[in-house]
């Protein structure tokens, strides 16, 4: 007889975290019974995807509570009795043997109808500056049987919110890997991507510092920006890409559906954040597709990008240092394809779909 998953998602969308759930859900739908809770305020995506993979499941508004959103929190309010009571009614018919979740609330508010069932959390975002997130991890702590870190940096950081390091076991994401690789040649003009969220954590400002400092030097480029973000930071740099003179050297793309529209144009791909991030999920996209990668110098993307083998480490906040880096193509074009070559092995032997399911499923299988 299959043992029996409850899978509780997280998130309206399908982002990151979601697209790692469908991921691990497809790998578990034909070892085990599975049923999936989604979150029942959502675009239609993410249950769109579960019913292509037949996966039985149910929405729940399972809210939060939100000091500056008043009408969430009412919302949420309103909803939790219902949503409760529909959790309650699930594991008492499913009867799970393992609870799969990235939802934190979900824990917190459905302690009291977990019943001991052992909990995997797959935590995908840093918890030591959140104050209150810190406060919901010590919460659910006890109903926790192991976490599940997306890095090392996320690791590290569940062990300063006073998380057990022998509860937490370290699985990076995998991605899909694409079947068909196009060749990372440089032709008249260097390509460069800066992809996602246009914020100013992500380090616009410094990437178009860093090509005014390049264009003075007379090399010639295109860089696409692609993603949505920030009106008014969007505007801050729209501002000043026109104050370096640089509007015919770089494209709005804006938002793109899959990784081949985002990553088949680019030969390097920069990712210039200020801050850490617990995943480092476009270097390893864009190594996939045999793209070197220029990232920060920050946790979370030290588990992936090794300085001078599938591209570039620099200092956050340092320009010239991107300036640098990518002028390196330039001098030696060959680096394109042995750091792109390079990367997709890596992405290839650690950090693919098959070996990410295969390591989750070994540690339910081994509780």
């Amino acid at each position: 007889m299959k043992k029996k998953i409850l899978v509780v998602a997280r998130g309206n969308a399908v982002a990151g975290a979601e697209r790692v759930t469908l991921d691990v859900l497809s790998g578990l739908k034909d070892k085990y019974d599975v049923f999936c809770i989604y979150n029942g305020w959502n675009d239609g995506v993410f249950e769109k995807a579960l019913k292509n993979m037949n996966i039985k499941s149910a929405p729940i508004k399972l809210g939060w509570f939100y000091i500056t959103q008043i009408w969430w929190t009412l919302d949420t309010l309103i909803n939790l009795p219902k949503a409760l009571w529909s959790i309650r009614k699930i594991i008492k018919k499913f009867q799970p043997d393992i609870i799969y979740t990235s939802n934190d609330r979900f824990i917190y508010a459905a302690s009291f109808l977990l019943n001991k069932i052992p909990v995997f959390f797959h935590v995908h975002d840093s918890y030591q500056y959140n104050k209150r997130g810190k406060m919901v991890l010590k919460k659910i702590d006890a109903d926790v049987t192991k976490y599940i870190a997306v890095s090392n940096f996320i690791k590290e950081d569940l062990g300063v919110c006073g998380i057990d390091k022998s509860k937490v076991e370290v699985i990076h994401n995998g991605i899909r890997l694409t079947e068909e690789i196009d060749e990372n040649q440089k032709g008249e003009f260097l390509t460069l991507g800066i992809v996602g969220q246009v914020i100013p954590r992500k380090g616009h400002e410094d990437l178009i510092n860093a090509l005014a400092i390049l264009k003075e030097k007379k090399y010639h480029f295109k860089c696409k920006i692609i993603g949505k973000g920030d009106e008014e930071y969007i505007s801050f740099i729209k501002n000043q890409i026109k104050q370096y003179n640089l509007q015919d050297d770089i494209v709005w793309e804006g938002y793109k559906d899959t990784l081949a529209e985002i990553y088949k144009d680019l030969n390097v791909v920069l990712v210039p954040t200020r801050n850490e991030e617990a995943f480092p999920l476009v270097p390893i996209e864009a190594n996939s597709f045999r793209k070197p990668v220029i990232v920060s110098n920050k946790r979370g993307f030290l588990d992936f990008t090794i300085n001078n083998e599938n591209g570039f480490i620099v200092e956050p906040n340092a320009p010239k240092q991107i300036a640098n880096a990518i002028e390196q193509f330039f001098i030696n074009p060959q680096l394109l394809q042995s750091m792109g070559d390079k990367g997709r092995l890596k992405v290839e032997t650690k950090f693919n779909k098959g070996i990410m399911i295969k390591s989750c499923i070994d540690l339910f299988e081994n509780i």
